[in-house]
């Protein structure tokens, strides 16, 4: 247990520490570059992102489950070769997609960057591979300073970038240099359990992995990809809908709003997920300490999101530059949604430790639905940025809600059982 609680330490340090290089950076490199820059590097990182899911068919996830450490090393071969190949299939449509689709509001806001787009693709599914790799390995540390590594390197070369005057190539190039120095650190730690052949990879072991761990492809991949669309579809909807200067101010805000959250909602996750498995199994009551856990959660959320939520176009213009005050005012408009994602976060658990999962999916697909349906009606009705943001807080808040009223109800059925029992 102890050496559990080591590793989920390490991991959260080097989470935590390159999040800290993040925002240490932020304030001068938000100088150094225009909002319509960093809204086609967010166009470009969010297309990267959604089509990395797809790349290994979330074969990478499989790597840390078979005894054998043959099959493991098969398994990260299939995860490449995987890669390779749906990345030179984006190459394929690219081409096709830059000749033809002009009238394209992506193509229109990528341009040439398009093209960089399956080198991004392998190299972050590469990445994952590598991750996947180290974590059956315990290579916690590894992991952690690669983290830490791609956060400095990209922080880094978008300041020298920003200073050259570069532009819009100086925050792609550091989204790549990034992914490569992540893959170069994390590989270095595991490097000692290499014994990549390619030629001992035969069509026969390919097929074999591929029903042995189908439920990936199958399931893993679909749940991935609709959690990454959730987290992507706002940057997607609004570069197509808005110019750039929108995406750069909506990703900065929405960005410096979340990582502290998230970084924290996961630290409550972990713990809760502990603590509510342990009164499970003891048949205890999960009821009171799931409202105490989401009122302390609320009150702390008050008191994080409250300044942003009153002065946000202040405090950005203050720490970003005077360019940034429209960042503030979207992230005004999105505390709402902030703060449920906060609250949120022993809720979301308590689906996984009473196994409905189904019930949690459910959800998202309707969420993930609705944002789509907010984009359709503002594209048709022609919505400014800020009511289809602040519709976007609507939504986003509403399902945060749902999902704890949900999670408190299955609670309350599972008591009422366990007391009839």
């Amino acid at each position: 247990r102890s050496r559990f609680v080591r590793n989920v330490i390490t991991l959260a340090s080097g989470t935590a520490v390159s999040q800290l290089i993040t925002i240490v950076a932020i304030p001068l490199i938000s100088r150094l570059f225009d909002p319509d820059e960093f809204g086609v590097a967010a166009l470009f990182l969010s297309i990267v992102t959604l089509l990395a899911v797809l790349a290994t068919l979330r074969f990478e996830k499989a790597i840390v489950l078979p005894k054998s450490d043959d099959t493991a090393v098969n398994l990260f071969m299939l995860s490449t070769i995987l890669t390779f190949g749906f990345s030179v299939f984006i190459i394929c449509v690219s081409s096709v997609l830059f000749m033809f689709g002009d009238n394209t509001s992506y193509i229109d806001t990528l341009g040439y960057w398009l093209f960089l787009v399956p080198l991004g693709v392998f190299l972050l599914a590469s990445s994952n591979i590598f991750a996947g790799y180290a974590t059956r390995y315990k290579a916690f540390r590894g992991i952690a300073y690669g983290d830490v590594a791609q956060s400095i390197s990209v922080s880094g070369t978008r300041i020298l970038g920003g200073l050259s005057q570069f532009g819009i190539s100086g925050l792609i190039s550091s989204l790549l240099i990034g992914f490569l120095v992540k893959i170069l650190v994390v590989s270095k730690s595991v490097k000692r359990n290499y014994h990549f052949r390619l030629t001992d990879l035969r069509d026969s072991d390919l097929m074999g992995l591929f029903r042995e761990y189908k439920q990936f492809p199958l399931y893993a991949m679909p749940t991935a990809l609709l959690r990454s669309l959730g987290g992507n579809m706002q940057i997607l909807a609004l570069a197509f809908l808005f110019d750039p200067a929108i995406v750069g101010y909506y990703a900065m805000g929405n960005r410096l709003l979340r990582m502290p959250v998230q970084f924290f909602s996961e630290s409550v996750r972990t713990t809760y997920l502990q603590k509510s498995a342990e009164l499970l199994n003891s048949s205890s009551s999960l009821t009171r300490p799931f409202v105490q856990t989401t009122v302390a959660l609320s009150l702390l959320g008050i008191l994080a999101i409250s300044p942003i939520a009153l002065f946000g176009e202040e405090i950005f213009a203050f720490v970003l530059g005077q360019g940034w005050s429209t960042a503030g005012l979207f992230a005004q408009i999105m505390s709402p949604a902030i703060f449920t994602l906060f609250v949120v976060a022993p809720a979301s658990t308590v689906f996984v430790v009473l196994g409905r999962q189904g019930a949690l999916l459910k959800i998202r697909i309707l969420s993930t639905l609705s944002i789509l349906v907010l984009f359709i009606i503002a594209h048709l009705q022609e919505f400014g940025p800020n009511i289809a943001i602040a519709w976007l807080s609507i939504i986003g808040s509403a399902f945060n809600l749902l999902v704890m009223y949900v999670a408190y109800q299955i609670i309350k059925s599972r008591s009422i059982e366990a007391s009839t029992n």
